[in-house]
């Protein structure tokens, strides 16, 4: 008998197509609060039984990581669920590791009170429409990692890219990238989230190199501080003032 897709299906199957993966405790996080896990978890299997979800497994630090992706058949099934139109899916992650510590980061930023609403570089890519909003194109083109928007302290909307440094990078591709994020327009910054210092201060000394006489608006923090902070968060500038996020 063919699955029935109900209200929570859909609700997976989005989560999971917008962050292109996600892992199991993830989607019972997400999709089934109060819910007892094991009858969350064979629900996620049934998905994946029926062709809407593909599990695969990740390995960090010699611990397996047991996660899902969307599929063309899971595509089929949303493509009518978004507000926006989305016309060019895209299914596969390249880096799985890095995709689920982004969506820890996403958890972490939804709780801030000043949280509006998180576009996942998949959804930009995905969606020609959200690729033409003047305030998330440039970001679509230079493929961030997420696009944030936050109440500011004058109640005005503001738009940061999003960039989850996991891994170093040589400093020429940093380079270029914190250059093109200087001609970005209509977003008051990007926040980069690093897991090692070295990552920062190399981030650091090339913004200091090719912003010039700008002001800076690169922000970072580390992504240990980022995901056990409560409250309010901090991200530092190379010049005087960082930002507050509460």
């Amino acid at each position: 008998m063919a699955l029935e897709i109900q209200e929570r299906d859909t609700r997976i199957l989005k989560f999971v197509f917008a962050c292109k993966v996600a892992s199991y405790p993830q989607i019972v996080r997400r999709c089934f609060s109060g819910t007892d896990k094991s009858a969350a978890y064979r629900r996620i299997r049934k998905l994946c039984d029926d062709g809407y979800l593909r599990s695969s497994v990740a390995t960090r630090q010699a611990n397996e990581i047991k996660y899902v992706e969307t599929t063309e058949k899971a595509w089929k099934a949303i493509r009518e669920q978004w507000s926006f139109e989305v016309d060019r899916p895209h299914y596969r992650s390249e880096s799985p590791l890095h995709d689920l510590r982004l969506n820890e980061v996403l958890f972490r930023f939804e709780k801030l009170n000043c949280f509006r609403s998180f576009y996942t570089e998949n959804l930009l890519q995905s969606s020609s429409a959200l690729a033409q909003e003047p305030n998330l194109r440039d970001l679509a083109k230079l493929q961030a990692d997420g696009a944030m928007t936050v109440v500011g302290p004058d109640n005005r909307i503001l738009t940061y890219g999003i960039e989850l440094e996991s891994s170093k990078k040589t400093p020429e591709r940093y380079r270029e990238k914190v250059a093109s994020y200087y001609l970005a327009r209509r977003i008051r910054g990007v926040i980069y989230i690093c897991s090692e210092q070295e990552i920062l201060n190399s981030l650091a000394r090339i913004d200091t190199e090719v912003r010039g006489e700008n002001k800076s608006f690169l922000f970072t923090a580390l992504e240990s501080e980022v995901l056990k902070s409560e409250g309010k968060m901090f991200f530092k500038s190379t010049q005087e003032h960082g930002i507050e996020l509460i």
